[in-house]
């Protein structure tokens, strides 16, 4: 059974929101992967750069510039986060338009949309 959010504040709609994604089981299963991540078993990056990028990720329409993350955090650290499936380099091409709006230069996604799903809920846990 789902619970019924009758109230109207963006908070609680949120909430409500994180609670149904959360029993999707591709959702549970990208959190429990995820929480080493934010755990410290990372070796390049600390929990407030996971943090950092997950806001990045969830504020956006799916996609962060690579340049632009790779200015904020740094080659090692990006790199491992591709290795370790916490993010996903997508390089441009024209055959790849299924981002919209179509970005023109290479960027960084979250491994899935339940990955994505995922990160709003590390951003709603420990955005404080």
């Amino acid at each position: 059974a789902h619970a019924v959010w009758i109230w109207d504040d963006q908070e609680t709609k949120y909430f409500s929101f994180s609670l149904t994604a959360m029993k999707f089981k591709p959702v549970q299963l990208a959190y429990t992967i995820m929480e080493d991540d934010f755990l410290g078993k990372a070796k390049t990056w600390s929990e407030e750069q996971a943090l950092m990028v997950c806001k990045l990720l969830v504020s956006s329409p799916g996609y962060v510039s690579y340049f632009d993350l790779l200015e904020k955090l740094g080659r090692p650290v990006l790199e491992e986060m591709f290795e370790r499936n916490f993010l996903h380099f997508r390089p441009w091409s024209e055959f790849a338009q299924d981002l919209i709006p179509f970005p023109m230069e290479p960027v960084v996604t979250a491994q899935s949309e339940p990955a994505l799903r995922a990160m709003e809920a590390f951003v709603k846990k420990l955005d404080k």
